[in-house]
């Protein structure tokens, strides 16, 4: 008599691995389809709200106009700074190939180039729009002739803070709805909730890493750059 007879056909075991490996592909292009339209409508609709709002605010306590939220928007999508940490970010993770499914090579490196920007965008107009909306300032505040320490915690506070120095509910909404969002266009190892959970943090450790090169790069290039005076 084979094991498998010694098994009851009630047992909450049997059929287990079978059932595991047909739900493991469920069908989700339509789903993903459904979603992105959703996602694409929400984008749309928080910029025309947030341009719409900040106009009509002009001069408000977040003190910006709707070009100068578009300008932010620009600069913390395709600005220098990002395209830098864009550029590396899916340079690593080709080099160690994260996700598996794009391969560790040249088209590999351009599909996660769009994978970090689809994300990166998408927040950035989140936040844009609905801190128009509550007159949110997205823009860092220095604290020059600072204290270093009191320097280092400005870097850290306006991490989770507006300019103004008020709870920056926009940017909480925004990199957690980018986060999961994103679960619609990307791979299958990455579309999870614990990948998303994982994104939420990298986007506010970035945040403050960003902070940190505003807060402290002129500094450093006042003194690495420093010219002679002639006399």
């Amino acid at each position: 008599m084979s094991e498998q007879s010694n098994l009851p056909r009630s047992s909450p075991f049997s059929g287990v691995v079978a059932r595991t490996v047909a739900d493991s592909k469920p069908a989700w292009p339509a789903l993903k389809d459904a979603h992105e339209k959703a996602m694409r409508t929400c984008i749309v609709g928080f910029l025309l709200i947030g341009f719409v709002e900040s106009s009509a605010l002009g001069q408000s306590a977040a003190n910006l106009t709707a070009k100068q939220r578009l300008s932010w928007m620009a600069d913390r999508t395709v600005g220098p700074v990002v395209l830098v940490g864009v550029l590396l970010k899916s340079g690593a993770n080709t080099w160690t190939n994260d996700p598996h499914e794009y391969g560790p090579n040249w088209d590999g490196f351009g599909k996660r180039i769009g994978l970090v920007l689809s994300r990166t965008a998408t927040s950035n107009v989140m936040e844009g729009g609905l801190g128009a909306v509550w007159g949110e300032n997205p823009y860092y505040r220095h604290t020059t002739n600072q204290p270093f320490k009191s320097r280092v915690a400005n870097v850290v506070k306006q991490t989770f803070l507006d300019k103004n120095e008020r709870p920056a509910y926009a940017r909480y909404i925004s990199y957690t709805g980018s986060s999961f969002l994103s679960n619609t266009w990307r791979p299958d190892s990455q579309s999870n909730a614990h990948d998303a959970s994982i994104r939420i943090l990298g986007a506010f450790g970035a945040k403050m890493a960003g902070n940190a090169i505003r807060e402290f790069w002129p500094d450093v290039k006042q003194h690495l750059f420093r010219r002679k005076k002639t006399p």
